[in-house]
């Protein structure tokens, strides 16, 4: 079964906390894409060609969640020079702006508009980054459907991909997703494969690329086995809880 790799991220900056990697960590990742000749692309992208028996690059997605002032200012540089490109999850407050998040810089639309350009994908993360299966029914529509409208008209251009606070979501807010986006992705930790629905994409944490020498694991018959040793303790904790 054709399995293919999309990687989460945050920020790419040199905070301690676990929202980011360094610019060293990332450019060695995109190195080791590239030793492996994987094609780093977006995730509408990603997804449109992992349905196609004829495409046989070896593809992999890159994320970025919340909208961090660093992917522009550290990780743009590198993705050019390597060559890739990935989807940015905006989080736009409900005053169309990208809302701040922990104590980092956030992207404005200017920069926004710039990657955009440049061909990186721009999705939605809600409004608010709240736990979807907490809210009603309006507040849903609210949440999922609000910032697409928002984005769209701030850019001129359609939005077609959403990813899940947390990675969290239940059959209301999963398919409500589905009616409004073509693609979206969630927190969980494995590749995605051609039976996975494509409102509810895994991804891999880069967090746990970050200890020095794991990012060659990129490419590498080890990683799904690392990332499925990293998973177990996920499906104890959900299954306790």
């Amino acid at each position: 079964m054709k399995k293919s790799p999309i990687f989460m991220f945050h920020a790419v900056d040199h905070h301690k906390d676990v929202l980011g990697v360094t610019s060293t960590v990332f450019e060695n990742l995109m190195r080791n894409l590239n030793r492996h000749h994987y094609q780093g692309t977006t995730l509408t992208n990603f997804g449109e060609r992992l349905q196609s028996s004829d495409d046989h690059a070896k593809l992999c997605a890159l994320t970025f969640d919340d909208g961090y002032a660093s992917v522009y200012e550290s990780a743009l540089p590198l993705m050019e020079t390597y060559q890739h490109k990935a989807t940015l999850f905006l989080t736009v407050g409900h005053d169309g702006n990208v809302m701040a998040m922990s104590d980092r810089q956030m992207l404005n639309w200017n920069q926004v508009r710039e990657l955009r350009k440049l061909g990186y994908e721009i999705g939605a993360h809600t409004l608010t980054h709240p736990d979807l299966r907490q809210l009603n029914d309006s507040q849903l529509i609210q949440e999922i459907v609000d910032p697409k409208q928002i984005i769209e008209d701030k850019l001129g251009d359609r939005v077609r991909s959403f990813a899940y606070p947390f990675g969290f979501y239940d059959i209301r807010s999963a398919e409500l997703v589905a009616e409004h986006y073509d693609y979206a992705v969630t927190t969980e930790l494995r590749y995605a494969t051609l039976t996975d629905a494509p409102h509810i994409l895994p991804r891999l944490e880069t967090y746990y690329l970050r200890p020095t020498g794991f990012q060659s694991l990129i490419g590498t018959s080890y990683l799904p086995l690392y990332m499925a040793l990293r998973a177990m303790p996920r499906a104890l904790r959900k299954r306790f809880t």
